[in-house]
């Protein structure tokens, strides 16, 4: 159960990723527990949300876990979480409001304040139909390196798309190789010159302790980009 417990924590405060295993259920935070800087009432709501039985499996929640920890890549672990809800039945209109309500008063605080983590779960719960039916089909095709997808909370709320808390790093090794322009064969000095660095997000250091927000990609125009390309140079 402390095992499980500790992995809420990480999807809400960025700490570090411990193995999950099916033999640990998750359980509300102790009040004396001070490893995350969620409160203790958000805490014990995620909790409670992640044991609802019509929500566990219809969400997937245990695949929500690899995508906040993951350091390799971010389409593996969103495709694969996305691959476990869309073959799971869909979860019931009761189920989805009583989690958000449930959500909308333990961490009230968080929501309140932007809370990347906490506002990132809330997203999914309150986009669940439209990930439903729109993501569903050729989801290994789905684009998670699309230019603007990155962005704060307050940016991502107003595409009204679901948005997820990846690894920058984990982020940085998959997107930065597709942000470079391809270059004419043969290349000319025009060309050469034009040729991006690395995305801005993936400067600096510590990109592995680093997390930032990204959103699901648009499906239809891409007029519908939440906020202007990431720039590089």
């Amino acid at each position: 159960m402390a095992g499980l417990r500790t992995l809420v924590s990480v999807l809400l405060v960025c700490i570090s990723y411990h193995a999950i295993t099916a033999a640990y259920t998750l359980a509300p935070r102790d009040k004396e527990d001070k490893s995350g800087k969620f409160s203790y009432q958000c805490g014990n709501s995620i909790a409670t949300v992640s044991q609802m039985p019509n929500i566990q499996t219809c969400m997937d929640f245990r695949q929500l876990f690899p995508i906040h920890a993951a350091q390799k890549n971010i389409s593996i672990p969103i495709q694969s979480w996305l691959a476990g809800m869309c073959a799971a039945e869909a979860c019931p209109d009761e189920g989805l409001k009583a989690a958000l309500a449930e959500l909308s008063k333990g961490c009230a605080a968080e929501l309140k304040n932007n809370s990347p983590h906490a506002g990132a779960l809330f997203s999914l719960f309150t986009y669940y139909k439209d990930i439903k039916s729109s993501y569903c089909k050729n989801t290994k095709k789905l684009d998670f390196c699309q230019p603007g997808l990155v962005g704060t909370v307050d940016t991502l709320q107003q595409t009204k798309r679901a948005f997820l808390t990846v690894s920058a790093q984990a982020y940085c090794n998959e997107c930065n190789k597709k942000s470079k322009v391809e270059t004419p064969n043969p290349p000319t000095k025009r060309s050469e010159s034009k040729k991006k660095g690395s995305l801005k997000v993936c400067r600096g250091s510590d990109l592995d302790e680093k997390r930032i927000q990204i959103s699901l990609p648009a499906v239809k125009e891409k007029s519908e980009a939440p906020t202007k390309p990431e720039e590089s140079d």
